[in-house]
């Protein structure tokens, strides 16, 4: 289960951003590579967005008890198949936002 430290798993939805969007896109936590993250690629309008990689993220995370966490990251890598997925590095500077 989530905690303040780790607070992601399968399945849990997130909202990305780059630093110099305006909108969060909705994405998952698909699955765990080391200590990074394995996302579904956000989409917009049906159509995956593809950002280059190195480019700093923000994010939300929403618990299953409802806590929302807010947190940076980085955009390590992409890919379309299987299904298209994006590599983002693990989550730092994770904040509970009350």
């Amino acid at each position: 289960m989530a905690d303040y430290q780790n607070p992601f798993y399968i399945n849990q939805r997130l909202e990305l951003a780059s630093f110099d969007a305006l909108t969060f896109l909705s994405s998952r936590i698909e699955d765990f590579s080391g200590e990074n993250l394995v996302v579904a690629m956000p989409m917009s309008n049906a159509r995956p967005v593809f950002v280059p990689k190195g480019t700093s993220l923000r994010g939300k995370a929403i618990t299953n008890n409802g806590t929302l966490y807010s947190f940076d990251t980085i955009l390590l890598d992409y890919t379309m198949n299987p299904i298209p997925l994006w590599t983002i590095r693990k989550p730092d500077n994770i904040k509970q936002v009350q």
